[in-house]
């Protein structure tokens, strides 16, 4: 999927009540990436360019986010509108992704240079659209030295944190 780069081109996955159950979604750079999207049996990729930003309506699905670039800063958080049951992933080099009532979270910083910053805020857990009240977090760091903030616990979910090497 070519956005041309415009501001407000949005990819918008709506699950259509529910079918999805995992999201992996990997970023290349600020507008570039691509989301596979698993309904517990068949799995499919949209490769995108040029996307400001990604809007998934998946409630209840696990969401996967694969951070590559470089040295970048990865904030996860509820969303800065009013959406209810809505967080947001963003970092300063990947898309803007706001996600719906997630079962659970996992981040993975897979860069291949460069530390990452990860700071884990308050993010919604409503579960206005079915997912978990208490989702797990998952981080993943990098082996380049990453530093991981968790600034607030949302619900009373798991948080792992696996450290790299670096």
């Amino acid at each position: 999927f070519d956005a041309g780069g415009q501001p407000g081109d949005a990819l918008v996955l709506d699950n259509g009540g529910g079918i999805f159950t995992t999201g992996t979604h990997t970023f290349v750079n600020a507008n570039d990436g691509s989301v596979n999207v698993h309904d517990g049996t068949n799995n499919s990729t949209i490769t995108y360019t040029g996307l400001a930003p990604v809007i998934d309506n998946s409630a209840g699905a696990d969401y996967v986010f694969d951070f590559t670039g470089l040295a970048e800063t990865i904030v996860l958080q509820d969303d800065t509108g009013t959406l209810q049951g809505y967080s947001e992933i963003d970092s300063t080099l990947g898309e803007l992704v706001t996600f719906l009532d997630p079962n659970s979270i996992t981040i993975t910083s897979s860069g291949a240079s460069g530390s990452d910053t990860i700071n884990i805020n308050a993010f919604d857990n409503t579960a206005s659209g079915g997912g978990s009240l208490n989702p797990s977090v998952t981080v993943n760091a990098s082996d380049n030295g990453d530093t991981i903030n968790i600034n607030a616990v949302t619900g009373s979910g798991t948080y792992t944190i696996n450290g790299g090497t670096g």
